[in-house]
């Protein structure tokens, strides 16, 4: 089967360091600001270097497979109309999976089991699951829903697996997530949070052990937005 495990976090975590990413000696061009080496420009926020440069090529399947069928339809989502055309969605692949606090953290909607649909246009989602079996097992057969191409208008961008429990997975967990990520375009990790059992989720996570999560959901929304 090869090597399926996702380096979209290492690649994206390289890439923000890398002086070839960087527009340093320039002004930025909507505010006129000195670049000073970085990609966004720290004044107004604008972007200093084409998207296609700020967010990695998918490492995993990237578009719906030709005479793939899709699961039976008690395996498949709902259909929830999306208010906002061409905005990006969390959507849990069961529940309890995190998709809400991430949501509130990052400032995304969230819905459980159903895909986002708005008639005519794209809609851009970020699937969710827990680390365990049951996790693994309601996203693979979200992503083959959305593989088989039943879901025209639906941009699946990728996976983000919450940490069911502190520490790292047991082996044959891992192997499950290794192949799930050859399977959906780019897979985030979502480390434990102790604070969530006791606390609500606040945006500071996106600012903490969120960041690198919260920095790539930016990218993907200025590339969304041809920004």
């Amino acid at each position: 089967m090869g090597d399926l495990r996702n380096r979209w976090v290492a690649a994206a975590s390289s890439a923000a360091g890398d002086p070839a990413h960087s527009a340093t000696g320039s002004s930025c061009p909507e505010c006129g600001e000195p670049a000073q080496g970085t990609r966004f420009c720290t004044n107004c926020g604008v972007a200093l270097v084409p998207v296609e440069q700020l967010v990695p090529a998918p490492t995993g399947v990237a578009s719906p497979v030709p005479d793939l069928v899709p699961p039976e339809a008690a395996d498949r989502f709902g259909r929830y109309v999306a208010a906002e055309p061409g905005q990006l969605w969390l959507v849990s692949a069961h529940g309890g999976a995190g998709s809400s606090a991430l949501g509130q953290a990052l400032g995304l909607p969230a819905v459980t089991r159903a895909w986002p649909f708005a008639p005519g246009e794209p809609v851009h989602v970020i699937l969710v699951c827990r680390s365990n079996v049951a996790g693994f097992e309601a996203a693979r057969l979200a992503a083959r829903e959305w593989a088989s191409g039943s879901l025209p208008g639906v941009q699946l961008h990728g996976l983000a697996v919450v940490a069911d429990a502190p520490g790292r997975l047991p082996k044959p967990l891992k192997q499950l997530e290794e192949h799930i990520s050859g399977a959906v375009p780019r897979t985030w990790r979502i480390g434990w949070e102790e604070r969530l059992r006791v606390a609500p989720p606040t945006p500071e996570l996106a600012q903490g052990p969120w960041k690198s999560l919260a920095l790539q959901v930016q990218l993907l929304r200025r590339q969304i937005n041809n920004e």
